[in-house]
């Protein structure tokens, strides 16, 4: 219980309006920097195979090999997409894992801070 409470503090937004419209939709590489937009931490929770956690009004599910990672997020730091791909074994989990960070940043889930 404690840990969804911290997951769902809502910390200071980080307002970057000259260029943070084409940041959110940009293509992302490993010196992309991610954190999270309106959540102190994501709460995920095991379901099956995947896990889910609430972000922007909706449940999200990934796979299980991205939890880890994008359990790394918070809103207090900003990781590189590398850092956060040393959590994921091989180059299809990094693919997935770009991938996704890319569908959390034009969802507003992340905000993506460039290199």
């Amino acid at each position: 219980v404690l840990r969804e409470w911290q997951a769902n503090i809502r910390p200071t937004p980080h307002i970057r309006l000259q260029d943070m419209p084409y940041r959110q939709g940009a293509a992302l590489g490993l010196d992309s920097r991610v954190r999270l937009a309106a959540l102190h931490r994501l709460f995920l929770t095991q379901d099956g195979p995947n896990f889910e956690f609430k972000a922007a009004g909706r449940v999200w599910s990934v796979p299980a090999e991205l939890a880890e990672a994008l359990g790394m997020l918070s809103n207090a730091r900003a990781f590189s997409l590398a850092e956060l791909s040393a959590k994921v074994s091989g180059p299809a989990a990094t693919a997935n894992l770009q991938q996704a960070v890319g569908v959390l940043a034009r969802a507003g889930v992340v905000l993506i801070e460039g290199p």
